[in-house]
């Protein structure tokens, strides 16, 4: 179960926090932060290791601070975080159109309005952001596909319009929406949703996954290859989601021991277990381990990132995009080359990857035809990493689908770059970053990881709960417990 420290406020409220905890701001409040404490595996034995991960979430840009692990009264240990990173989704970028949140939790869409997926009531194309029509409340979270969209409500309710050709719209139906219609049949509430090509899934309560739409390769998950107008419950991941990414016609996600797994298909070796045969269940990518804290997903190809914020690549490598040096599809995850220091995070397009490491500046790989690296020339791609011409950008957040990339900064800015059909007047390359019009966008959010592994549990029932300590930028906060059995 995933707890807070308290009820969140609304998006507007902490957008204006993450402005007041800018530095030079004077008289500014440390700002609310939430946490989710996990455990694994469960039930663990007495003598073998448990890990217990906290992760924290907050406005306000990087981060930093101490966790305190504690049973009862007792403090079992205590962590610095780490394995920072952006979150959540407030920008999602699709094949010829983008959407992001404004600072009160509006979802504002812009690109090619032909099949609907800007939820402004019209087919019309839009050259800057225009704001969804017909959402019950603010929203958290907006993810985006190949011609559809969806958001996830302040209320845990996932809303989705646009192409409705294999149900990814989640209402039953395989009509288009002009306009968002709700999710039928997810349990409880929703915390947090993911994108592919023409799939969506999203995890809920207790941290199951559920997915539905295109599953002609098995990106579902469910064990058939037929398509789902209504979500599923994915099979084999009993033990809880903490990531999820979506590709073109697979799925990958990780479980909190930190564990990779993929499904759907896998010809060009992107589900990562050393084979090209196709799975319609979740497979382990054994090669990574247990110690990942962020996965991705391209069109082809997928990429994680590790807990020392080194990142692996695997699956199709035309253009480089796995980041190896070289243009050899890869069965199995290879380490990216090349990169100065460790990540806060990842993504993948159909043909290039990028990240952000912890000096805060962007890199991207691969191809670079329509200027998708963002390093200000339209030259051939780069199988390693090469700077994109962003700057510095603190607790930024990445987005990227086909051959374009969008960045979000803590101040609601947001950048552009590589394939642009759809804004006016400009060519359909932009090889150096731009700003996208429309005003103040939700910021970027920080995202922290605590980890703290213990052997000296004894026999019983353990309840454990985390305390963020909280520092000079955020408040304290307190977990809920996590309760857990130990056996002989």
């Amino acid at each position: 179960m995933k707890k807070k420290s308290r009820k969140p406020r609304p998006l507007g409220a902490l957008a204006l926090a993450a402005l007041m905890a800018l530095p030079g701001l004077a008289g500014a409040e440390p700002v609310q932060t939430d946490i989710w404490l996990q455990a694994d595996p469960q039930p663990g034995t007495v003598g073998e290791p448990v890990t217990f991960t906290a992760t924290i979430r907050a406005a306000g840009g990087t981060l930093r601070g101490t966790v305190e692990f504690r049973e009862g009264e007792d403090v079992i240990g205590s962590v610095n975080l780490s394995g920072l990173e952006a979150g959540p989704e407030v920008l999602s970028v699709g094949w010829v159109h983008n959407c992001a949140l404004s600072a009160t939790g509006a979802v504002m869409c812009w690109g090619d309005g032909s099949w609907g997926a800007l939820g402004d009531g019209t087919r019309t194309d839009r050259f800057t952001p225009a704001p969804v029509h017909g959402l019950p409340g603010p929203a958290q979270v907006v993810s985006v596909g190949e011609t559809s969209s969806c958001a996830l409500t302040q209320d845990g309710e996932v809303w989705c319009w646009g192409n409705n050709s294999f149900g990814q719209l989640g209402d039953g139906t395989i009509e288009d929406r002009l306009t968002p219609v709700p999710v039928q049949g997810l349990p409880g509430p929703v915390h947090s949703i993911s994108a592919g090509t023409a799939h969506y899934c999203a995890v809920t309560e207790g941290d199951a996954l559920w997915c539905w739409g295109n599953n002609y390769s098995g990106q579902l998950g469910d064990g058939t290859f037929s398509f789902r107008h209504y979500p599923v419950p994915v099979q084999g991941m009993q033990g809880g989601v903490r990531d999820v990414a979506l590709g073109a016609q697979h799925s990958c996600a990780l479980g909190w021991g930190g564990e990779a797994f993929c499904w759907g298909s896998n010809a060009n070796g992107q589900l990562g277990d050393g084979t090209t045969d196709s799975h319609s269940v979740p497979v382990p990518v054994p090669a990574l381990g247990r110690q990942n804290q962020a996965i991705a997903a391209g069109g082809f190809h997928s990429c994680a990132l590790n807990r020392r914020g080194r990142a692996f690549c695997w699956g199709e490598n035309s253009a480089g995009r796995l980041g190896d040096g070289s243009t050899t599809n890869r069965l199995t995850p290879v380490a990216v080359h090349g990169l100065p220091g460790s990540l806060l995070t990842i993504v993948a397009g159909d043909y290039h990857s990028c990240a952000i490491n912890r000096h805060q500046r962007t890199f991207c790989w691969g191809g670079n035809d329509f200027g998708q690296l963002g390093i200000g020339s339209l030259t051939d791609g780069s199988t390693t990493p090469v700077r994109a011409q962003t700057g510095r950008v603190p607790t930024g957040f990445l987005a990227t689908f086909w051959r374009h990339t969008c960045l979000l900064d803590r101040a609601g800015s947001i950048r552009c770059w590589g394939w642009n059909q759809f804004r006016e007047g400009d060519p359909e390359r932009i090889p150096s970053p731009e700003n996208v019009a429309g005003g103040a966008f939700a910021p970027a959010e920080g995202r922290g990881i605590a980890e703290l592994v213990t052997d000296e549990l004894p026999r019983g029932r353990r309840c454990v709960t985390a305390h963020y300590l909280g520092s000079d930028d955020h408040a304290p906060a307190d977990s809920g417990e996590r309760c857990l059995r130990i056996v002989h």
